[in-house]
């Protein structure tokens, strides 16, 4: 066990939009990496954020308050990274398992 926390809803928190985004980079150098993962790590936006094998090179679940919010995180920040070249979104439509 790593240690204990507690379990929020974030639908309770308003934030009603949940989804995958599959994020491939176009640059892997040091310093375009360690950029786009240190601005990942601060959103709150993202809850998660996973390096991967297959066709995206990240996978990161975030959630906003709606798809308003979603595209203004995507405009004003996602795409401004210089490492990133595309991302796919994969709305969640509801929870199955957490």
């Amino acid at each position: 066990m790593a240690g204990y926390g507690a379990r929020l809803r974030p639908d309770k928190l308003g934030l009603t939009f949940h989804a995958i985004v599959h994020i491939q980079l176009t640059r892997h150098d040091p310093a375009h990496l360690k950029r786009f993962i240190e601005a990942v790590a601060s959103r709150e936006e993202v809850q998660e954020c996973f390096a991967t094998t297959g066709t995206a090179d990240y996978h990161m679940r975030v959630r906003c308050t709606d798809i308003t919010a979603y595209n203004r995180f995507m405009d004003d920040f996602l795409f401004l990274l210089p490492a990133v070249s595309s991302a796919q979104t994969n709305v969640i439509l509801r929870d199955i398992k957490s």
